[in-house]
C-alpha cells in the first residue's frame, strides 16, 4: 500500500493543531491519512483521536479491508456486549512518532509528556516514520514544505 502525507495538512507534534485521525482545523496525524487510504470518509474520522475510538458503525467495514495493519476487531467487550476495535502495536507506536513533543512540553493539564520514542526533528519523525509504516508493508512519501524546527 502507498500512503502520501501532505506536511500541510499533517498535524504531529505540536504542528497542525491537535493530533487525531482529523482535527477541527481539518488536519490528520499520520494514521488519518491512513484511514482515509482504507477508504474511511472525512465525517468519519473527524473529532476521533484514534482507531479505537471509531464509532461501532464502522466495524463491518473494517472487518472486510484485506490491508489493515490499524486496528482489530474484538468480538466481545469486558461485558459481553458490542465488538470493540482495538489498536494495533504498529498504531501505538505510529501514535508515539507522530505526537512525539520537545522533552519537556508538558500538556494542556501540565502533565509532562513521556513517550517511548525520541525524535530528534522533523526529518528524523519522518525517517522513523518510514521505517515503521515500510514494516507494516506500507511506502511512505511526504509531500509539501518540510518544517526543520
Amino acid at each position: 500500500m502507498d500512503l502520501v502525507i501532505d506536511r500541510e495538512k499533517w498535524a504531529r507534534g505540536g504542528h497542525g493543531g491537535a493530533s487525531s485521525l482529523m482535527n477541527g482545523l481539518g488536519n490528520m496525524c499520520c494514521l488519518g491519512f491512513g484511514a482515509i487510504a482504507v477508504g474511511l470518509e472525512e465525517e468519519e474520522i473527524s473529532g476521533v483521536g484514534e482507531f479505537s475510538d471509531l464509532d461501532q458503525e464502522t466495524i463491518p467495514y473494517l472487518q472486510e479491508l484485506t490491508f489493515n495493519p490499524f486496528c482489530t476487531i474484538s468480538d466481545e467487550d469486558e461485558d459481553d456486549h458490542d465488538r470493540l476495535i482495538r489498536n494495533t502495536k504498529f498504531h501505538d507506536r505510529a501514535v508515539d512518532l507522530n505526537d512525539y513533543k520537545t522533552p519537556g512540553m508538558h500538556d494542556t493539564a501540565g502533565n509532562p509528556i513521556i513517550r517511548r520514542v525520541n525524535v530528534k526533528d522533523e526529518a528524523d519523525r519522518e525517517r522513523q516514520l518510514t521505517e515503521l509504516f515500510k514494516d507494516a508493508g506500507i511506502t511512505l512519501t511526504f509531500t509539501g514544505k518540510q518544517e526543520h524546527a
